[in-house]
């Protein structure tokens, strides 16, 4: 299948992932979720330690879908997209090496992350409720205004 001259890929993880599109206006396609850096690869097989990097790819991913998400409440095509495929992904690894083996790289992450972030804002982000997001996104709409 081709859209726009790109070669659309199926693979273990994308149901439902595609690119949309009519009239030369195609909306979605993301190359690592459903284009050719899709295409599973025969005769690969990852060793532990390179499916727990993949584990850190894409929980990265994943939880930059989420911060965005939580400091801007605006997403796109692509995350949409992203969103779903790095969970799959994350999940299909847990079934195979363990929860165990990925939740130590899951949490690996997420304390790089945290370092990184303002210490207020991953507070509010892990912990606070609605209004708490709320007023984040005011703060910050508020912050790039001047």
């Amino acid at each position: 299948m081709a859209q726009e001259g790109r070669r659309i890929c199926q693979n273990s993880d994308n149901d439902y992932l595609f690119p949309r599109g009519h009239e030369g206006c195609v909306i979605g396609y993301v190359d690592e979720v459903n284009g050719e850096g899709a295409e599973e690869v025969a005769g690969f097989k990852p060793t532990r330690h390179e499916l727990l990097q993949l584990v850190k790819y894409w929980y990265g991913r994943l939880l930059d879908i989420n911060w965005c998400w939580f400091v801007y409440a605006q997403t796109g095509s692509t995350e949409i997209r992203l969103g779903p495929f790095a969970q799959r992904r994350v999940n299909r690894a847990a079934a195979v090496i363990g929860e165990d083996a990925v939740g130590k790289a899951i949490e690996e992450v997420r304390n790089d992350f945290k370092a990184k972030a303002d210490a207020r804002l991953w507070e509010i982000f892990e912990n606070g409720n609605l209004k708490e997001w709320e007023a984040v996104r005011d703060e910050i709409e508020r912050a790039s205004r001047k």
